[in-house]
């Protein structure tokens, strides 16, 4: 009978713990797709009207209403001059491949990846990138809150 409570205590616990699991795999996902879908637009050969509209379509189907406004805001203040959902790092092929997903606290996930950029001298260098995103759930969805970025000297510093 001991055996059994026991039995029954760790399968409560183990399946008390699929939500969450799924949620984790879920978010990964969830990043994946809107940094793939960012850096394509960015990258795309259209005007920078279209590039412009494809941002903010984005935006509007992954930030939350709040996040959304800053953003077009930037839009409209500084045109096409910072990529704010990846802090001007961008995002590529290899960074598809390199991306790690990970709960930072209850609605911050930690979004680490390497992207190959031009440095100072104009060679590319490859980057480790540091993002924490700030999520809310909105009708079941993820949508993005807030972004922040490691600095070099360890400080989590808020973008928007």
């Amino acid at each position: 009978m001991k055996k059994m409570k026991i039995y029954l205590i760790v399968c409560f616990f183990y399946v008390s713990l699929l939500p969450i699991q799924a949620q984790d795999s879920n978010a990964e996902f969830f990043f994946k797709k809107v940094l793939t879908c960012n850096t394509r637009i960015w990258e795309s050969k259209t005007s920078p009207d279209s590039i412009n509209k494809q941002l903010i379509d984005l935006y509007q189907k992954t930030c939350t209403k709040r996040l959304f406004g800053k953003l077009v805001n930037e839009l409209k203040q500084n045109g096409l001059d910072h990529d704010l959902i990846t802090s001007d790092y961008g995002f590529d092929k290899h960074s598809l491949k390199t991306i790690n997903v990970s709960k930072y606290s209850f609605n911050i996930y930690r979004v680490s990846y390497q992207v190959f950029m031009p440095d100072i001298n104009g060679k590319q260098k490859k980057y480790d990138v540091v993002l924490y995103y700030e999520i809310k759930m909105v009708n079941k969805n993820f949508k993005i809150n807030g972004i922040s970025v490691l600095l070099e000297n360890g400080t989590i510093c808020r973008i928007v």
